[in-house]
Formats: C-alpha cells, structure tokens, sequence
C-alpha cells in the first residue's frame, strides 16, 4: 500500500515537471517566433501621382508581412526638403530619379539601395470638350490650363517642356494654373476649376468611362522620359522587404496596369 502511494506520488511529480518543461519550451518558441516576425513601421513619402498605386502596394505588402505602411504624399522637391531637414521618413518613392540621386550623393539614403521602379507619361485632359491634337491645344488662349509647379513637381517640369516643344508655350504661359503636385492638378480638372490639365497617366487609368476625346497623349519624344526612383532612408528589415516586394511580379504588373512603363 505504501509502495503505491510512492509510485502514485512519484508518477504525478513527473508529470509536473513534464508540464513545466512542455510549458517552457511553448514559451521559448512564442518568443523565438515574436522576435522574428515582429511588425515594424514604416513611414513612407511618395509622389502624389504614385499616390493610389502605392496604396495597394503597402494594402498587399502588410497583408503578406505584418508590418505597417503609413504613407505621406506630396511634391518630390518637397518631400527631398523634409528628408534634408530631418523628416522621419524610411522609405522614399520620388516622382524623378534626380532627386534620389541628390539625397544619394547628401549620404541620406541607405548606399547602394535605391532603384528605378517606373517611367511615367503624361495625358492632357479636358474638363468638358475635345482636346485629341496640337491645333486644339493652340486655340486655348483664353482657357485656364492647370500644370503641376514646375519648381517642385517632375511633371510639372515634364509639362513645361512639353508645351514648349509644341511651340505654344508663349502663347499659353498666362493662362496657366499651377497645382502644388499633380494630384491638386487633377483635381482642378475634376472640379472644373481649369479647362485643361496636364497630368499624369495614372490618374486617367483611374478615371471610368472617360470619352476618348477629352484626352490626348503626347508622344513620348516631345519630353524628357519621367524616371522614377525610390530608396531606403533607414537600414531596417521592413524598408529591405518592401524594397524586394517592388521586384515581384505582382507589383511590376500592377505598376504597368497602372498606367507607367517599367524601367529596362
């Protein structure tokens, strides 16, 4: 009787500390696994006209990894201006490769991580009537034309050349609108606050039923390509994550049905 109760007693120490040791090992591999698939942050400045395409990027980035995208978007120029300043931005997706390569040569981006992701085009959209060639174009003396600020904006710069290679640039020049970044000049256009805008392909691919011919396209050879660039500002495992999630299929291809060219 009492060698029972022993090997009673003895047979529930060991299951105890069976308990114990099965409990410690759940709780090292809990911390283990916390450790390396923990979320981080990640503060982005974007160009306004990557805007809406870099919204589903992070929605299917943070689906796959866990982490955060918080985006912040505006003009390329002032957006560099921030980061110079000290702006606490991670990632950068500028609307040129210009100013990319600035902040390379300023050592404010991570050495060897910045890359071309886009080449962007431009579309004139009309807020009500036809606008499919140059001579439309030259009869628009007294129409408001709204552009990106060609000080601050890669296509507000890409739209001015654009007109002056048309060679109806004198003759337009008073009647221009500027829009702080290509967004703000969409939305002149969308509201009919302009007659005409210069803006970005991607924001005509966002447009539903749109009538042929209250847009034209420009050929490419009459303004300088639009590459667009991006790099890491901090060396962080989620910036180089976002970064290879960039070169996966499902990204490029979402970058061309959005209205951009990639980059050869």
């Amino acid at each position: 009787m009492i060698r029972s109760e022993k090997s009673l007693g003895s047979r529930k120490i060991f299951s105890q500390i069976q308990k114990v040791r099965a409990l410690l090992f759940l709780t090292l591999m809990c911390l283990m696994t916390s450790n390396i698939t923990r979320a981080e942050e990640l503060l982005v400045a974007v160009a306004s006209n990557f805007q809406h395409t870099m919204k589903l990027i992070s929605e299917e980035f943070e689906i796959r990894t866990g982490h955060r995208i918080i985006l912040s978007a505006g003009s390329t120029k002032k957006q560099f201006t921030q980061i110079v300043n000290g702006a606490p931005f991670d990632f950068f997706v500028a609307a040129d490769s210009e100013t990319v390569e600035r902040l390379n040569a300023l050592q404010l981006s991570i050495e060897n991580s910045s890359f071309n992701y886009a080449i962007g085009h431009l579309v004139i959209l009309s807020a009500s009537g036809s606008i499919n060639t140059i001579d439309t174009l030259s009869n628009l003396k007294s129409e408001k034309i709204a552009i990106a600020n060609p000080l601050i904006s890669p296509y507000g710069r890409a739209s001015v050349e654009l007109l002056k290679n048309m060679g109806i640039w004198d003759s337009l020049k008073n009647n221009i609108v500027l829009g702080t970044n290509v967004e703000q000049t969409f939305q002149f256009v969308k509201t009919k606050n302009a007659n005409v805008g210069i803006i970005a392909k991607s924001q005509l691919f966002r447009m539903r039923e749109l009538k042929e011919e209250k847009y034209w396209i420009p050929p490419n050879h009459l303004y300088t390509p639009i590459k667009q660039k991006a790099a890491l500002l901090t060396d962080t495992s989620a910036a180089w994550q976002l970064k290879s999630f960039f070169e996966t299929d499902e990204v490029t291809n979402l970058i061309k049905t959005s209205g951009y060219d990639l980059p050869k």
